[in-house]
């Protein structure tokens, strides 16, 4: 195994959901090395000067050797950004101490892993096959309840995966690659990883508050 490395991210001292969720294909699959308990860290956003290896910037949430992480390109001095996403979806993102985490090569998913029916929140996800050889058919739905509305949104799409990764855009109600998405097209990215499908949305699938971003677990 590889311990991370620091010198391809930029250093920001802040680590966010939106670190690790933003770019989907930036995601590395991550495991828990070291000590039994790595509590994460605070970043500068709720603490200036953080993270620091003090008891000032340590939170109270942590994560076990063995556990499994979705790391992100983000990093400062000594740490790396990573959430920790429990069974039922939950998840946690914070900084960890770079000795803590090792990212071993992972190899492409299975094509029959994208298949199934996932779940984040009010989001839902059904992959199945395509009707080209090789792709995936991919439909969503969500909804948001904003003051006395519910706001509804879906997308549907079907394209061929690259490695643990697809993407697409709806442009007149067909699939297109998504460097083809306009400025408000309803474009989606995603990936697969830790057999836990990670969505990141343009917010233009559906109305007002309604967004496919998330990590998605299969219903069983």
């Amino acid at each position: 195994m590889a311990a991370i490395g620091h010198a391809q991210a930029q250093d920001d001292r802040i680590c966010t959901d939106a670190h690790v969720m933003s770019e989907p294909a930036s995601i590395r699959p991550g495991i828990v090395v070291g000590k039994l308990r790595s509590h994460f860290h605070e970043g500068s956003l709720i603490k200036p000067g953080c993270p620091e290896p003090t008891g000032a910037c340590r939170s109270k949430a942590y994560v076990v050797r063995g556990d499994k992480l979705f790391v992100a390109p983000a990093h400062a001095p000594g740490f790396v950004c990573a959430s920790y996403v429990n069974a039922k979806g939950g998840y946690t993102t914070g900084w960890l101490p770079a000795h803590a985490v090792e990212a071993p090569p992972a190899p492409p998913p299975r094509f029959d892993r994208w298949l199934g029916k996932w779940r984040s929140g009010n989001s839902n996800v059904a992959i199945k096959r395509g009707k080209a050889k090789g792709s995936l058919s991919i439909d969503g739905d969500s909804f948001s309840k904003r003051y006395m509305a519910v706001n509804t949104g879906e997308f549907s799409g079907q394209m061929a995966p690259a490695g643990n990764t697809v993407a697409f855009a709806e442009k007149d109600g067909e699939s297109v690659p998504i460097e083809q998405a306009e400025k408000t097209s309803c474009a989606l990215s995603f990936a697969l990883v830790h057999d836990v499908l990670v969505v990141n949305d343009t917010g233009y699938c559906g109305g007002a508050g309604v967004y496919f971003t998330g990590f998605y677990i299969r219903r069983r």
